[in-house]
């Protein structure tokens, strides 16, 4: 995998975070064998990385702390043991006390990772997905209308299943009114699965990479919704979550449609509407026939 400093900054950080992860010390080793430039910097992390797994605990057993503020730099120097104290560059003990929150936090779930390149993305999307990414977001927002909009009744799939990843497969669905679901799985015209009185979102059982299936929804009342479907193997994770982990689903071959459309509403409302979220919105509601999504998509973009 290429690396970015950005892009390397984060792998360092979830490999201190998570030493046990072969995956990631060999990902981490391959980087810095690719840039040696880049071995102060892993170099630094690691001190404050370690800086700040002694400075939290101390933190938060001082009783007087004010739990919304930021701890200064003086203060946190004087909770180190004197060992750490006399030992810690004042750098780094400002740059770790500047992301330190006294509410129970943890370093990194404070950390704010940075916008997309949306010009980067574009480049590795086909180009229906990079025109959604590079094109004048009211524009774009104003064109954004499906040709035909999904019946209101029935049931309406959520996860629309064109690839998935092999595994569970995670199915989710809609209906006007709340009514009994049979989830069929059947592979060669042949039930493999079922499962009566579904309730969404429902997994499948573990399903191998490169198969074809099908899938039926089965209301107690109304059309029988079915959707066929490839399986996949898993692809590396994206190098950061979120945001990329739905750039990463829509612009597989073929596309994850279920999952990117399941990412993108598990994102923060803040996430969603953010430039790249509402480009990445849109695009999906338009894709995946997805009303609801399209319309907030659209009604947030608009309003930018």
């Amino acid at each position: 995998m290429n690396h970015d400093p950005e892009s390397f900054r984060d792998l360092a950080w979830r490999a201190l975070e998570n030493p046990a992860d072969a995956a990631l010390r060999t990902e981490l080793a391959d980087a810095l064998t690719a840039h040696p430039d880049w071995a102060g910097e892993w170099q630094a992390l690691r001190k404050t990385h370690a800086l700040a797994r002694e400075a939290v605990p101390a933190a938060l057993a001082c009783e007087q702390a004010d739990r919304t503020a930021v701890i200064p730099a003086a203060r946190l120097a004087a909770l180190l043991p004197p060992s750490r104290r006399r030992a810690a560059n004042p750098w780094w003990l400002a740059a770790t006390a500047a992301v330190l929150v006294l509410a129970g936090a943890t370093f990194w779930q404070h950390h704010t990772p940075p916008a997309p390149d949306l010009t980067r993305w574009a480049q590795q999307a086909q180009p229906p997905l990079a025109r959604a990414l590079t094109a004048p977001p009211a524009e774009f927002a104003a064109a954004a209308v499906l040709p035909a909009m999904r019946t209101a009744t029935g049931v309406q799939l959520q996860s629309p299943l064109l690839a998935a990843t092999a595994g569970p497969v995670t199915i989710a669905w809609r209906a006007a009114t709340p009514t009994p679901v049979t989830l069929t799985l059947r592979e060669n015209n042949q039930i493999i699965w079922t499962l009566p009185g579904a309730q969404s979102p429902a997994n499948t059982p573990s399903l191998a990479a490169d198969r074809v299936y099908e899938l039926l929804l089965t209301p107690d009342q109304g059309p029988t919704v079915r959707e066929g479907f490839v399986t996949v193997s898993r692809s590396p994770p994206p190098a950061t979550p979120g945001l990329a982990a739905v750039f990463a689903a829509a612009a597989a071959e073929p596309a994850r449609l279920g999952e990117a459309v399941l990412a993108w509403h598990a994102l923060p409302a803040s996430t969603r509407h953010s430039e790249a979220g509402l480009r990445l919105g849109l695009w999906l509601g338009l894709e995946a026939r997805q009303p609801d999504l399209l319309a907030e998509a659209r009604a947030a973009a608009l309003q930018r």
